[in-house]
């Protein structure tokens, strides 16, 4: 009995090369998962996402979870999360935060502007009555 030389798989990269047809229906993929997400789903697309480093689900997830964070413990899911993936819990908790501190942010920026404004204005004046350049 003849052996026969046994060929060496094919490499990862040459089964599935890095085409733009691949890239065009990974982006399509996202494209359907983020146009079908709810709220029935959100939580398993979210770990989904993260597991398949998918940023464009992860984005649109994370807003949906953040805009209904007084519905989110209360589910199930919630719960399981918790457990098995507490970093994402963390980053949903992340995002909320930051996004409540963006909104309370702009504002107070937008009060500070106006009186800022204001004072520029009224130093102007006051400099242009007393001769005396404000610095």
């Amino acid at each position: 009995m003849r052996w026969k030389k046994a060929r060496a798989a094919p490499s990862r990269s040459a089964m599935c090369p890095k085409t733009p047809f691949v890239q065009h229906l990974k982006d399509y993929c996202q494209k359907f998962l983020v146009s079908n997400l709810n709220w029935d789903n959100i939580l398993p697309t979210y770990t989904f996402a993260h597991q398949h480093n998918a940023k464009p689900i992860i984005d649109v997830a994370l807003r949906v979870i953040t805009a209904n964070m007084d519905k989110l413990t209360g589910r199930e899911e919630y719960a399981e999360l918790k457990e098995r993936h507490p970093g994402l819990v963390l980053e949903i908790y992340e995002a909320h935060f930051s996004r409540a501190a963006a909104v309370r942010d702009q504002s107070s920026f937008s009060c500070v502007r106006r009186a800022s404004s204001r004072s520029r204005r009224f130093t102007i004046v006051r400099g242009e009555i007393g001769n005396q350049p404000q610095v």
